[in-house]
């Protein structure tokens, strides 16, 4: 007898299993379906939205050639790197990438007006007085100038790094850290270009002059305009990785890799 009531018990509750199981699987079906019935309902408004803002960006998303990236070949999708990676002679004619902007920053152009600058020592001892050859001498300079690196380095902020307007730091060909100390502060400044550069395990460094310190951003964007940052890593930083705040427009971010970190980006009037 107690056999019987076993095998009733079990059956009645796998009775309401299944009925369960088929009503959740019902409604979750139903959910994909509208979903997908919504997407494709819009999916034209969203593609002409795309066009009318990026049409070079959506025909890179839409492209289905399956030779994704051969950059040898020059094969890239990617808009900005089909723009001049390809391109044989982009060592002697850096400025060019001026011309790849897409999206809000279009028609920055950096330090494209200007002369090469090359950054021949890693070192960064004297911010209020810095050293012909150092980056932070680059950057600081009252003209345009396209910043470029004469080989592999380290460098080490001793205080946060102040760009001024009408610069470009272009780290290609040459793997470029800015670690263990200051990030990069753009503030009131207009026209600015950031590639090919890895920041990463960024600190709290004290104020020099009348600059306040830097709180630990890898890269912070203060009532800027035209700045276009493309192809950075950012990682481990002490405060965010790239603010952009206090009324800055015209900000690009593009092609950018952020890792083992947990407030990427700060974006706010």
């Amino acid at each position: 007898m107690e056999y019987h009531y076993l095998v009733l018990i079990f059956t009645l509750t796998f009775a309401l299993m299944v009925q369960s199981n088929s009503a959740w699987l019902g409604k979750t079906e139903k959910i994909i379906a509208d979903t997908e019935d919504y997407l494709d309902k819009n999916a034209n408004a969203a593609a002409a939205a795309m066009e009318a803002y990026n049409p070079e960006l959506l025909a890179s998303l839409t492209d289905t050639d399956s030779t994704r990236r051969d950059l040898h070949e020059c094969h890239a999708r990617n808009p900005i790197d089909k723009c001049w990676r390809g391109k044989a002679d982009w060592a002697e004619n850096r400025q060019a990438l001026a011309q790849c902007v897409t999206g809000f920053a279009k028609g920055t152009t950096g330090g494209a007006a200007g002369e090469i600058y090359t950054v021949t020592c890693c070192s960064d001892e004297d911010a209020t007085n810095p050293r012909p050859g150092t980056l932070r001498y680059g950057v600081t300079q009252e003209k345009p100038l396209w910043i470029i690196f004469e080989r592999d380095m380290v460098i080490t902020l001793k205080h946060t790094l102040v760009v001024s307007s009408d610069k470009t730091i272009d780290g290609r060909g040459a793997k470029v850290e800015i670690a263990y100390g200051g990030g990069i502060t753009i503030h009131g400044v207009n026209n600015v270009i950031v590639h090919g550069i890895n920041i990463h395990d960024v600190r709290e460094m004290p104020g020099f002059g009348s600059r306040c310190g830097c709180d630990g951003d890898a890269i912070t964007v203060k009532s800027s305009s035209k700045i276009w940052i493309d192809h950075c890593s950012f990682s481990k930083g002490k405060d965010g990785l790239i603010d952009v705040t206090v009324g800055s427009t015209a900000v690009t971010i593009s092609n950018c890799k952020f890792t083992d970190h947990d407030k990427v980006r700060a974006i706010s009037y």
